[in-house]
Formats: C-alpha cells, structure tokens, sequence
C-alpha cells in the first residue's frame, strides 16, 4: 500500500487499531491493529454530558462535525446495528440523540430502521 496523488491515504486512529481509508482503490477499507468487535467511531472523545450526539454514516461525518464543536460518533457504516445497550448508556449522558446519514437508498433505509428501532416517546 502505497500514497500517492492517485492513491491518497487517511488514518483514523483507535486505540489499538487504525482504519485506512483508500477513496480510488479497490480495497477501500483495510484495517490495521485489533479492530473492537463493536467499532464506534468517536466514542472515546464525547464529554460525560452534553446536549445532542449524532450518530453519522462514516468517521469524516464525525471529523467534520467535531471541526463545527458539534459531538458525533459513527459505527462501521450506515448499515452497522447500532447496539441497543449503547444507546441505552448514551441517553444518560445526551439528552438528543440524532440520526444523520447521507440521503440515499442506503442511508434512508438504515434511518427508518433506526427510528423504528429506538423511538421515544414524549
């Protein structure tokens, strides 16, 4: 694997992994270290508290809305299970949890999923 102008290369960095992202290869997603078994992007840098969390599509999603001061996390991809104990132990510490994935096929569908999911109620 090499970087270069046609084959850029970004890092989002865990712990004891990295995910690679290859935007023109093939292989867009290689991974590197010990991936957890249930990946969620961000979650080591939310506060103990806060007003709203996103849950977004993918880990630039999460990068671009941390730029704006906003607290966000992504899990594998929009398709991922979202795990039902971790939005049970985010809803103590958020008061909004939101979903804000891309609007296509994949990110509608993954929504309404979602949504059917975890509504609350009042």
């Amino acid at each position: 694997m090499y970087l270069s102008e046609q084959e850029p290369m970004f890092g989002y960095f865990g712990k004891r992994y990295v995910k690679i992202y290859r935007p023109f290869s093939q292989i867009r997603f290689p991974y590197g270290g010990n991936l957890p078994e249930s990946y969620c992007f961000g979650l080591e840098q939310l506060p103990a508290k806060g007003n709203t969390l996103f849950i977004t599509g993918g880990e630039k999603d999460v990068l671009s809305l941390a730029s704006k001061g906003f607290y966000a996390i992504c899990f594998n991809s929009e398709t991922s299970s979202i795990p039902e104990s971790l939005i049970k132990k985010l809803s103590y510490h958020f008061r909004h949890i939101l979903i804000l994935y891309d609007v296509d096929k994949a990110g509608l569908e993954a929504s309404l999923k979602h949504r059917n999911n975890y509504q609350v109620s009042g």
